[in-house]
């Protein structure tokens, strides 16, 4: 028997890397896109998140199905659509539909209606040949919950370099108030962000809602030091 993770094209990259982590950690689990899958009837599929093209196959496939949530409450709340899924899963749940719906946010567990499991990770301690860090590392989507601009004004009033990924979004406020930084843009590989990671002094994790942080994990693999808000 095999255990599938199930993602549509474009997913969230916090769910594929959920998926990406399982698969080096847990025998008999491989992830793929819904186009490419194909399960045996028995086999349990675990939909990451939500996407209107799980619908049919949701319905259809007759073995365990389950949805993988990453979101803590807060994030939900914090997202336009999500607490309108997340009503809509929790009846697909009571009515059978769903096997049951699995959350990463172990604060919740025995909280909240399903599994709480914990997220996979599998890094090993990155060996760098950097002796000396410098600059403030700010590596996070541009999303609200992850507090950009606070902490961009942070790194401001400590008079350190501040170093971003692909938070253009926030580059014309940033230089409106005088932060100076040096944006990476999406890095792309792993191993490429990792690098930079670990040339970094601290790195930034203050983040309004968080379930597991992956960010925060890698930069400590790198011995990069963090300050990281209670969440974290």
């Amino acid at each position: 028997m095999t255990v599938w993770g199930v993602t549509p094209r474009g997913c969230f990259p916090g769910v594929s890397r959920v998926f990406e982590e399982g698969q080096k950690v847990c025998p008999g689990f491989k992830w793929g896109h819904l186009e490419n899958l194909k399960p045996d009837p028995k086999d349990p599929l675990i939909f990451g998140a939500w996407s209107p093209g799980y619908s049919i196959p949701m319905r259809r496939h007759p073995g365990p199905k389950y949805l993988l949530w990453c979101s803590p409450p807060l994030q939900t709340e914090l997202q336009e659509h999500e607490p309108g899924w997340l009503e809509m899963l929790l009846c697909l749940r009571q009515r059978g539909t769903l096997t049951d719906i699995i959350w990463l946010d172990k604060d919740s567990e025995g909280i909240l209606p399903g599994l709480t499991v914990p997220a996979p990770f599998d890094c090993p301690k990155i060996e760098t040949s950097f002796t000396e860090r410098s600059g403030i590392a700010l590596f996070a989507p541009p999303h609200p919950r992850k507090s950009i601009l606070t902490q961009a004004l942070g790194a401001k009033a400590a008079g350190l370099d501040l170093h971003l990924n692909g938070a253009n979004a926030y580059h014309p406020l940033l230089r409106a108030m005088g932060v100076k930084f040096h944006d990476h843009g999406w890095f792309p590989t792993w191993r490429a962000m990792l690098d930079e990671l670990a040339k970094k002094s601290v790195s930034l994790q203050c983040f309004l809602s968080e379930s597991y942080c992956y960010s925060a994990a890698e930069s400590l693999a790198c011995g990069t030091p963090i300050v990281a808000s209670p969440v974290v």
